[in-house]
């Protein structure tokens, strides 16, 4: 059987054996292991909380119970302060639940300074294209020295396992064989030089006693990444990441091995007046890897960004664009291009006074084709957005004022052209707010008033939505009490019919002492439309902590 960089496992195997027993051996004086030793062997906390709800409503439909409770229990024994064994309960009106603590995925990372060994249960990133958010049952290991230039990482471990469908489980995902992977990545230089070599490879066991028709795979990934600083001004940074995927590793031909690669390219420049640099993904449509759970590939996508400051920095400007398209070998029926474009600015006018603008545009064309070459149906997608605001924000030793102002507008416009048809729909979206805030650090009090305006429309509905909400704050008992009552008014208009809410909330939280806490909260809205409702909703309740 092929199996390519072979040696390179076996010099893994032998590595993290030889650097696992250093470990183990220097375990008495690892920093990690001497805050064992001095932790509290076995240290319990957890809490209870009551909880009680009483609902009534006029002239409208229940949406709830009348009268509702609810009991939780959790309770957590910390070992050594390494090992945590949590437990809850819950009793409700509608509902009892028991969680016990699952031991099924065990793990542990000591470290000895620049030394870092996991085993068990694990997670290691190695590179977004090759070894990424994958967990793995196995060993693993890190170095990263301060003194020297120079880093290394391995690991070796099933990142699958085998799985039985049986009756309780018909549509649960079948995994045929046992996935084993290893690899390593060495890394050297400074911050203005670097240089990264990654190797990693997984491959599905199997056995002649094996009956199942799905074939065993294998994946191979090779990365090598610089960055790079050019002069004083430019920074350069290459990754390339290249795969191999054999899709049935039991038969050697060369119709069952697909080769795929990815290129991520980004050259920054930085000067005294401004900041450019331009970015080039592309991910092939053959690339694989399967140390990655997900991976959007056939893909390519390039973006230019800039961005210049004036008056010392006060006034900033950035702006960005690019363009992004799938489909890169044609082989797909759907295919599409995204063009992206973005400006945002910013003034700070002063220590309490700042501007700022935002503004995006993008651009989608999906291209569906038929079995028929000549019959084709394009779908063009345009969304702008534009937001501008400012805030006023005053500070004195007692008092604080905040004012903001915000004004958002979003177009989607969806273009469907189909030979000599097209159909364009809009959906316009306006909304403004407005809003002031005071704070009195003294007598830890403060109050608030906002209003705000919604605007929407399609080719046949026309919707408004309006309304305003004032809130009080105030702490007692040097802040054992906080209080907080809110007022607020909505109403919504569409075609003939208009819905008016108005809703007043009183809430209350006692904190009796460090471990006890007592809260009780209501609400009553009354309702406007066709006929007059309303409901009235409140809610005790007490926490414990120990």
């Amino acid at each position: 059987m092929n199996r390519p960089f072979l040696f390179f496992k076996y010099w893994i195997y032998a590595s993290a054996l030889c650097l696992w027993s250093i470990c183990l051996s220097h375990s008495l004086c690892a920093q990690d292991v001497e805050q064992v030793f001095k932790a509290k062997p076995l240290t319990i906390t957890g809490g209870l909380s009551l909880g009680s709800s009483i609902y009534h409503q006029w002239h409208r439909e229940a949406r709830r119970d009348p009268f509702a409770y609810e009991l939780s229990a959790n309770i957590n024994f910390n070992f050594f302060g390494v090992v945590n064994a949590p437990f809850s309960a819950s009793l409700s009106s509608q509902n009892q639940t028991f969680n016990a603590p699952s031991y099924k995925q065990i793990g542990i990372s000591p470290s000895y300074k620049w030394i870092t060994v996991h085993a068990g249960w694990r997670n290691m990133n190695f590179s977004p294209y090759t070894l990424s958010g994958s967990n793995f049952l196995g060993v693993g290991l890190e170095i990263k020295p301060k003194e020297l230039p120079f880093q290394a990482k391995c690991v070796y471990g099933r990142f699958a396992q085998k799985t039985k469908v049986t009756d309780s489980m018909p549509f649960a995902p079948r995994i045929a064989y046992d996935r084993w992977g290893y690899g390593m990545g060495i890394s050297g230089g400074t911050s203005k030089r670097k240089l990264e070599l990654i190797i990693f490879h997984i491959e599905d066991k199997f056995s002649g006693e094996d009956t199942t028709t799905l074939a065993p795979q294998a994946n191979l990934c090779f990365a090598l990444a610089t960055n790079q600083q050019l002069g004083k001004q430019f920074k350069l940074s290459v990754q390339y990441t290249g795969s191999k995927t054999t899709f049935d590793i039991r038969k050697e031909a060369d119709s069952l091995i697909v080769f795929g690669s990815v290129w991520d390219v980004g050259l920054d420049f930085q000067s005294k007046f401004f900041t450019t640099g331009i970015a080039y993904k592309r991910i092939g449509p053959d690339f694989q890897s399967f140390g990655i759970p997900y991976l959007t590939k056939n893909l390519q996508d390039v973006l230019m960004k800039f961005s210049v400051p004036f008056f010392k920095k006060k006034v900033n400007f950035a702006m960005s664009g690019g363009i992004q398209k799938n489909n890169l070998d044609g082989r797909q029926n759907n295919s599409s291009k995204r063009f992206i474009g973005s400006f945002n600015g910013n003034w700070q006018c002063s220590e309490v006074l700042n501007f700022y603008a935002n503004y995006s545009n993008l651009s989608s064309i999906i291209e569906s084709k038929s079995v028929f070459e000549e019959d084709k149906t394009q779908l063009m997608q345009i969304s702008k957005n534009l937001d501008f605001g400012g805030s006023y924000n005053i500070r004195s030793e007692q008092n604080e004022h905040l004012f903001n102002l915000l004004y958002a507008f979003q177009n989607a416009i969806i273009n469907n052209m189909h030979e000599n048809l097209s159909e364009e729909a809009k959906t316009p979206i306006h909304n403004a707010s407005a809003g002031y805030r005071v704070n009195n650090k003294k007598t830890k009090s403060g109050a608030s008033v906002s209003l705000n305006f919604c605007r929407s429309s399609t080719e046949s509905v026309l919707n408004y939505n309006y309304g305003s909400s004032i809130s009080i704050n105030k702490d007692f008992f040097k802040q054992k009490i906080k209080s907080n009552f809110i007022y607020s008014l909505q109403r919504s208009s569409m075609q003939t019919s208009t819905n008016t809410m108005h809703s007043v909330r009183i809430n209350g939280n006692y904190n009796i002492s460090k471990h006890h806490r007592f809260a009780i909260g209501s609400n009553f809205s009354f309702f406007k439309n066709k006929q007059k409702s309303s409901e009235l909703n409140i809610h005790l309740s007490y926490n414990y902590n120990f």
